[in-house]
C-alpha cells in the first residue's frame, strides 16, 4: 500500500472483548505502533472493526480520542475493514503525512477490495491450518487404537504365559526372575495406556 501514494499502513485486529492491538505496521511511524493497544471506542480502527465500515478521514487526530504523539505524522487516512464474509477480523489502517493529498473514493474501494482479499486468505489459511489439526488428531486416534487393540493385547498375552512359566517351575529363584519380567511388561503396558491417553487428549480446538 506504501508504494501507491500512502507513506504507512498498520494492521490493527481485536484484544479482548473491548481493545484493539497493532499487529503489524510499515512507514512512518510504523514500528513505533506495533503492540499499541487502544480501546475500541477510542480509536476509528477499532469502530471500523466493530461496524465493518469503511472510513475516509482528512485528518486522523481530529476523530481519535487518543492523544499519542505517534500519530502526529498522520494526516489524510483511510481505514478498511478486513473482512471476508459477515466476520471482521481486524482493520487496516493507510496513512499519509500531514499537507498530503485526501485520498479518494476511487482509493478507498481499492483498498476495501484488498482487505477484502487479504481476509479471505487469512481465513484460507487458518483453514488449511485446522484441516492439518485434524489431519493428525485422526493419526493420532489411528496410532492409538492400533496400540490399544494389537500391541497391549500381545504384551498381556506374553505376560500370562510367563505368569504360567512362573508357575509350573519348582526352581524358585526361575519364578522370581520371570516374575520380575512380568512387572515389567506390566510397567510396559502402563506406559502404553498413559501415551495412547495422551495421544487422544492433545487435540485443541482452533480458535
Amino acid at each position: 500500500m506504501t508504494a501507491a501514494g500512502a507513506d504507512s499502513a498498520a494492521i490493527t485486529v481485536p484484544h479482548g472483548d473491548d481493545q484493539i492491538v497493532v499487529a503489524a505496521a510499515t512507514g512512518d511511524p510504523g514500528a513505533a505502533l506495533i503492540g499499541r493497544t487502544t480501546a475500541v471506542h477510542n480509536s476509528p480502527a477499532g469502530r471500523t472493526i466493530r461496524t465493518g465500515t469503511p472510513v475516509l478521514l482528512t485528518e486522523y487526530r481530529a476523530h481519535s480520542a487518543v492523544d499519542e504523539a505517534d500519530l502526529t505524522t498522520l494526516g489524510p487516512v483511510m481505514i478498511v475493514p478486513l473482512s471476508a464474509g459477515s466476520h471482521t477480523r481486524g482493520a487496516i489502517t493507510i496513512g499519509r503525512r500531514p499537507g498530503r493529498d485526501a485520498f479518494s473514493s476511487a482509493d478507498l474501494d481499492m483498498a476495501v477490495t484488498f482487505g477484502n482479499h487479504a481476509a479471505v486468505a487469512l481465513a484460507l489459511a487458518e483453514s488449511r491450518d485446522t484441516q492439518i489439526s485434524d489431519a493428525r488428531f485422526d493419526d493420532h486416534n489411528r496410532i492409538a487404537f492400533d496400540m490399544h487393540d494389537h500391541v497391549i493385547g500381545q504384551l498381556f498375552a506374553v505376560g500370562m504365559g510367563l505368569q504360567g512359566l512362573a508357575g509350573a517351575t519348582h526352581d524358585p529363584a526361575h519364578a522370581q526372575r520371570i516374575s520380575t519380567y512380568v512387572d515389567s511388561l506390566d510397567r510396559v503396558i502402563s506406559t502404553i495406556r498413559t501415551t495412547i491417553f495422551q495421544l487422544q487428549t492433545g487435540r485443541h480446538d482452533p480458535a
